[in-house]
């Protein structure tokens, strides 16, 4: 077969339209698409309206109409970790982990420079908090950034660093780069990262890495509630050492 021959115009063009909106950080011009992309108008706006109603492309309405990436790619990602084998291995793990703390489970990762939540598992414990998945996490708030940050390569570890706002949440909200570094080597030396009150106003949450079978860390489980059940040591040990271990189980469930 001539794979030339069996390209699709249409859905070559559409794709091209797909990766120039992916490409660039802010959202961008029907001009500027069909200038850069040597695309008729006509025949972009109409690709560019199917693409907006099957959820690919997101139209921002201003002074001048502009696109983005729509939600429908956060679905396919979602599918697409669902199948990976971290998400394989901890979400049974996850989904017990919830039930015996009654506390809601994240699996953190770091993909492309930023740390993101990829499942949570919820318990039904009155107080649920959810974490939006595939966004970028405010490493100065998460407990899950502060033992997984050391333990990266060191040019993502200085990128990540110098790329956080430092911006305020709450009153427990670290602020100071100083400050935010030695929270991280305590952490480090722990062997948990702890977020008290620095996200939100009345939540803890409590995090460890989780390691391959080589002692890389992978990712992070980390478990988020009200703030009170942090605050009683033999309650925040238990649940530490609960944490720790269905860590482990991850790890075995990866190289089973």
């Amino acid at each position: 077969m001539n794979v030339q021959n069996s390209v699709v115009p249409a859905l070559e063009r559409a794709l091209n339209i797909i990766e120039y909106i992916a490409a660039h950080s802010e959202p961008v011009t029907l001009k500027q698409i069909t200038t850069d992309l040597c695309i008729p108008s006509a025949s972009a706006f109409r690709l560019i309206k199917n693409l907006v109603s099957r959820g690919y492309v997101s139209e921002n309405s201003g002074a001048h109409m502009t696109y983005s990436l729509g939600s429908k790619f956060m679905s396919i990602a979602s599918a697409y970790e669902r199948n990976s084998s971290l998400h394989l291995a901890a979400k049974p793990v996850m989904l017990s982990l919830a039930s015996q703390l009654g506390q809601t489970v994240q699996l953190g990762i770091w993909k492309n420079g930023v740390l993101i939540y990829i499942d949570q598992a919820f318990s039904s414990a009155p107080l649920s908090v959810t974490a939006p998945l595939y966004e970028p996490v405010s490493i100065n708030t998460s407990a899950s950034a502060k033992i997984t940050l050391p333990l990266l390569p060191e040019e993502e570890r200085t990128n990540a660093i110098d790329a956080c706002d430092f911006r305020r949440l709450t009153d427990n909200t670290i602020t100071d780069k100083t400050v935010f570094m030695e929270e991280v080597r305590k952490s480090h030396e722990q062997g948990y990262g702890f977020d008290n009150e620095e996200f939100a106003v009345g939540i803890g949450c409590l995090a460890v890495p989780i390691y391959d079978n080589v002692k890389n860390c992978i990712g992070s489980l980390g478990i988020t509630g009200s703030i009170q059940a942090y605050q009683k040591e033999d309650m925040f040990q238990h649940m530490l050492s609960v944490l720790r271990e269905a860590s482990s189980r991850i790890t075995q469930n990866l190289i089973q």
